[in-house]
């Protein structure tokens, strides 16, 4: 359940694809992370503070109107962002009406948010599948003890559909047809799936076979796996048996993919995807502001 304290606080997760606030009782609110100056975000950063702000601040002004107070404002950012990335999530959350701000990793957000203990003494592996971005983490004892993203997300996988049916068949599809597509064949090999589009601009739709939609995504799809090979071969073994306990827990959109489990499983390690994994990030940053506030985060 969502905790109902840190009324007057605000938790906010800037997405590539969506963005998301939640406070207090209210629920959570959600829309595109575009607006009329652009994308926001690319690769789980700003790209645009202007839109960025944008988005924000008609979104922050609603729950301001029901403050006595300005928020204050718990966001979430990759694991790998940079000192100046940080900024820029900070200036563009103030400018759209905070008071003050402090930036989380995603990883841990969604860790909370997915109900993972992650104040036990024995570590715990969480890959979060974003857009644009592929976030993998171990945590232990309430922190993150190593960590390894890459910029590659369910968005660059669309655009390789897109990219191999107009190029493969002279077919142009939309983003949301993309987007279908992909959640109907995910990691999957084999099989046929129908495909929408327009072919010389008259409407088509034709049977397309996946085994070579998935050899043109398989880069993609490796460059979203190779960091989670490379931070489970890097730890120390002992850390490696603590994880084994639990296994690997998947959150995100991309967790939702067909066959992104068993592409994800190793011989030794089970693999297994939260419940609602593309809410994690928000609910668990909206569960951690009792605490910000509890610790003086607020003052750090």
């Amino acid at each position: 359940m969502l905790n109902a304290f840190g009324s007057s606080d605000l938790a906010i997760d800037l997405g590539t694809a969506t963005t998301r606030v939640a406070r207090g009782r209210e629920g959570i609110y959600l829309r595109p992370s575009t607006s009329d100056s652009g994308r926001a975000l690319n690769r789980g950063v700003i790209v645009d503070a202007r839109a960025a702000t944008e988005i924000l601040r008609p979104m922050m002004q609603k729950r301001l109107r029901a403050s006595l107070t300005r928020l204050r404002v718990l966001a979430c950012a990759p694991s790998d962002v940079t000192p100046l990335e940080r900024t820029s999530v900070r200036a563009c959350i103030l400018e759209a009406g905070a008071s003050s701000v402090i930036v989380v990793p995603e990883p841990l957000a969604a860790a909370v948010g997915s109900g993972i203990d992650i104040g036990c003494k024995y570590a715990k592996f969480l890959v979060d599948f974003g857009d644009g971005v592929t976030d993998c983490a171990v945590i232990r004892d309430g922190r993150i003890i190593a960590s390894l993203a890459e910029r590659v997300g369910c968005s660059d996988l669309r655009r390789s559909i897109q990219g191999f049916l107009q190029s493969s068949y002279g077919v142009v599809i939309s983003e949301a047809e993309a987007e279908r597509l992909l959640r109907k064949i995910g990691f999957r090999r084999q099989g046929e799936e129908f495909c929408r589009g327009t072919i010389d601009g008259k409407a088509a739709q034709f049977p397309l076979s996946i085994a070579p939609l998935h050899a043109e995504l398989q880069p993609v799809i490796g460059r979203m796996l190779a960091p989670i090979k490379a931070l489970l071969r890097d730890i120390p073994a002992s850390i490696g048996a603590e994880i084994i306990e639990d296994g690997i827990f998947l959150t995100g959109g991309g967790a939702l993919l067909p066959g992104v489990r068993d592409a994800v499983a190793t011989s030794a390690i089970d693999t297994r995807v939260v419940d609602d994994p593309l809410g994690a990030v928000i609910r668990g940053a909206w569960t951690m502001l009792p605490f910000a506030a509890t610790l003086s985060l607020w003052k750090a």
